[in-house]
């Protein structure tokens, strides 16, 4: 299983061609005109993990389910499936970043202050409790 929507997605790796379809397993960055790109990302620390598992993976090709904005729908090569783990990473590295820079400032805040841009996928503020509950336990 690789986390995405839930908890119990599930990812199928072609050994042959080391492929990794992953259905809706790789998508923070959501589907073209959803208007809350991530807010489908509900257990972002095991989420997070599982992009780490990926990364350590033996594969040379990613497909998803569907075109995810604007990694697309596949990565092909090792560059490329470094560039759509990285896209993936980003918006929940950004979120910790905002966390560590404004301790004072609550769970909302720090979704408004990262909300700010369109060109990155939106957060509720469910997400930074998660981040910042794992980051007091040492676990993000």
């Amino acid at each position: 299983t690789i986390v995405g929507h839930t908890k119990d997605c599930a990812a199928i790796l072609d050994k042959r061609t080391k492929t990794l379809i992953t259905g809706d397993c790789l998508q923070v960055w959501g589907i073209v005109g959803s208007q809350n790109w991530a807010a489908n990302i509900r257990f972002p620390v095991e989420y997070f993990a599982d992009i780490e598992k990926v990364s350590k993976m033996d594969i040379s090709k990613i497909l998803t389910a569907h075109d995810y904005y604007p990694l697309g729908y596949k990565a092909e090569g090792g560059a490329e499936i470094v560039r759509y783990l990285d896209g993936c990473r980003e918006p929940l590295l950004k979120l910790k970043e905002l966390i560590i820079a404004n301790p004072d400032t609550d769970d909302q805040g720090i979704c408004d202050i990262y909300n700010i841009s369109k060109a990155i996928p939106t957060f509720h503020a469910g997400v930074v409790e998660c981040i910042r509950k794992a980051m007091q336990n040492g676990k993000f």
